[in-house]
């Protein structure tokens, strides 16, 4: 259980869009870089959360 109640990236202000940004988009392409597993694992799952296929999961690593 988190000690805080999460929010939405529509209820935050821009730190909070940012974060989320950044989440949902580059962490899941910065793990396949440096070849993390459990950083990919997180990643994916996050990245999958927010609307992101299979196929464009699997083309990240060739993307520039």
């Amino acid at each position: 259980m988190a000690r805080l109640p999460g929010i939405t990236a529509g209820q935050g202000g821009l730190r909070v869009k940012l974060a989320y940004f950044f989440t949902e988009r580059v962490l899941a392409k910065l793990a396949t870089m440096t070849a993390c597993e459990y950083c990919m694992d997180l990643g994916s799952q996050i990245a999958r959360r927010a609307g992101l296929s299979d196929d464009k999961l699997l083309a990240m690593p060739n993307y520039r």
